[in-house]
């Protein structure tokens, strides 16, 4: 039985660690970005000139959702220095202000069941009736090129909350004092970054497995133009062509299109919203322009093509502008059966040793759950074997520190 003094030492050492995992909870990120590997290091370019890369980084499987660029503006938008928050998302996209000058809050906007006449039904699959979430999962618009890399600065300095100044948004992935922001370009050891168009680009439209693999038209592992049609659509589907319509608003969440991923398994590259790139050669044929690719929910298949390079003003920002962010690819130890490398052996992953069968490389390629460099039959027994594990341990929730303290306290009380 312990005795009185070490009885207090002990729950004294319990109420710290308690209060240092509320701590470290508190800081906890809000906004997590789902990325994407890309291998291949060393690939062709194709005959664009464009997708050569020659090292692994990760980009996002999705645009930025709207609520992940609410948590942003709630974070350093009390006082909106830059304009990071636009009107036209109140009235067109999906984000509401409220407050004034120096405590302005942000909400992500509800879907109403009926349309703006109030009479028409809306059969918006996201709407009050449906699935409620609103705007949520869909892509952030009314977005200019500035506002991109002063979003990745507050993701690579840890999210902090505060003003906007060197440590939140106008310093840290890049320094947005170069030229007003316009000549900002990536600093060495950048944690999140818009990606550059060959970065874009590969992870959009390169075949992968291999350096020589090849480049497909458009980012559904398709030479033929994508159907037009409302989600989940097919294997070779996209939003364009204003498909979405009669819905209200005329996008939908990301990741809609199910079945038409791109080799690399991100989605929404074709057709949804333009999305800013970093850089490109093309700034020297016009330098007060800005490149983005995809196409988008209101124009033609035309803008889907690998051929096809859209140049606009970096203060271009309407209802078919977003962007994604990308990251490096830091050294990792490979989870056994996780064949696509999202930290979880799930039945995605024997999805990834269907897609990538066959491929051969390096130890952890996409699809190679056992870490051999060979994606074969074998895989799948990997991922049947760790089914369910995932990449490190979870950190106990603050909550539970604190019932396993108070239930300690009780126990001692009973044997005292």
């Amino acid at each position: 039985m312990l005795d009185k003094k070490t009885t207090i030492r002990w729950l004294s050492v319990m109420v710290v660690a308690s209060v240092l995992l509320i701590g470290v909870a508190g800081t906890h990120a809000e906004v997590t970005i789902e990325t994407v590997l890309v291998g291949d290091v060393g690939n062709a370019a194709d005959d664009t000139s464009y997708g050569s890369v020659s090292y692994e980084y990760r980009i996002g499987k999705y645009e930025v959702t709207t609520s992940q660029y609410t948590e942003f503006l709630n974070a350093v938008a009390a006082t909106d220095l830059n304009a990071l928050y636009s009107s036209d998302m109140a009235t067109h996209g999906g984000i509401e202000q409220n407050g004034g000058w120096g405590n302005y809050t942000y909400s992500v906007k509800s879907i109403s069941d009926f349309k703006s006449d109030g009479v028409t039904p809306n059969n918006h699959p996201d709407r009050d009736s449906g699935t409620g979430l609103g705007w949520t999962n869909m892509g952030v618009n009314y977005i200019q090129w500035e506002d991109t890399l002063r979003f990745a600065n507050w993701m690579h300095n840890g999210q902090p909350t505060g003003a906007q100044d060197a440590s939140t948004t106008e310093d840290g992935a890049y320094d947005m004092s170069l030229g007003g922001g316009l000549e900002a370009v990536r600093k060495a050891g950048a944690t999140y970054f818009v990606p550059s168009e060959d970065e874009w680009y590969k992870a959009a439209y390169y075949k992968s497995g291999g350096t020589n693999a090849g480049y497909w038209d458009y980012a559904t592992q398709s030479d033929a133009v994508p159907v037009e049609e409302k989600p989940p659509g097919g294997a070779n589907s996209a939003m364009y062509s204003r498909i979405i319509w009669p819905w209200d608003p005329n996008i939908a969440s990301v990741g809609s299109y199910t079945g038409s991923p791109s080799p690399y398994g991100t989605f929404d590259q074709n057709g949804s919203m333009w999305e800013w790139l970093e850089e490109s050669d093309a700034e020297t044929v016009d330098p007060l322009k800005k490149v983005l690719r995809s196409g988008d929910w209101w124009n033609e298949a035309i803008y889907l093509s690998a051929s096809h390079q859209e140049l606009a003003s970096p203060a271009w920002n309407t209802s078919i502008v977003g962007f994604r962010l990308a990251e490096p690819q830091t050294e990792e130890v490979l989870l056994p059966g996780d064949a696509n490398r999202d930290g979880v052996v799930s039945a995605d992953d024997y999805g990834s040793v269907q897609l990538h069968f066959g491929d051969t490389g390096d130890a952890g390629i996409l699809g190679d759950a056992n870490g051999d460099g060979v994606v074969s039959a074998d895989d799948y027994g990997s991922v049947q074997l760790h089914f369910g594990d995932m990449a490190g341990l979870p950190v106990p929730e603050p909550g539970t520190i604190g019932l396993l303290a108070m239930g300690m306290v009780a126990i001692l009380r009973k044997r005292k």
